[in-house]
């Protein structure tokens, strides 16, 4: 995942003139992807790698956390840069249907590939500042013949999720794995 690809995601209400951030702010983002459900209502998006919903607009929805084990050699929802780069031409590794009760998306594992160093010139904020000297870099970077990342495709039933919570009575953060499926 490029780090640079990280952005925020502001929310705009227009009835009562107010902005709202996704996510609570961070220097820099932490957010890779959001998009917003067909009917309107809900916002998919990754953040640190994990897959969330968070089912309303209005500033006091709390997100869903889909998937928990997201971190810097597995991510959900956002593909690496080598899926994005010649696979899907984009940033985005899920999908919605048309009611959002399904939210399909895949997973990429590089924990099996190999690093590689790369330099990286001028690495400041200030593209007219500069740097002297290269900043090495180092990346999962698959070679032919060697380990590429390994991609699983899940679908979260955001519908049966919907109704355990109202079955309980009262709101959950964090989805099981009863709500997930993995195809195998």
């Amino acid at each position: 995942m490029n780090p640079q690809a990280f952005r925020s995601f502001p929310q705009v209400s227009a009835t009562s003139a107010t902005t709202t951030c996704t996510t609570p702010s961070h220097s820099p983002s932490r957010t890779a992807f959001a998009t917003w459900s067909p009917t309107g209502e809900a916002i998919a998006y990754v953040k640190d790698n994990d897959l969330y919903i968070l089912p309303s607009a209005t500033p006091n929805s709390k997100p869903i956390r889909i998937t928990p084990t997201g971190n810097t050699f597995l991510f959900h929802g956002v593909p690496d840069w080598v899926y994005e780069e010649e696979f899907f031409s984009s940033d985005s590794a899920l999908w919605r249907s048309p009611t959002f009760h399904k939210l399909p998306f895949l997973s990429f594992d590089e924990t099996l590939i190999e690093g590689f160093t790369l330099p990286m010139y001028n690495p400041t904020e200030d593209a007219n500042g500069g740097m002297p000297y290269t900043t090495d870099v180092t990346m999962k970077y698959p070679k032919l013949g060697y380990h590429n990342p390994l991609v699983s495709v899940h679908v979260f039933d955001f519908g049966r999720y919907l109704e355990k919570v109202a079955d309980l009575g009262g709101e959950e953060e964090v989805a099981t794995e009863q709500e997930t499926h993995t195809l195998d």
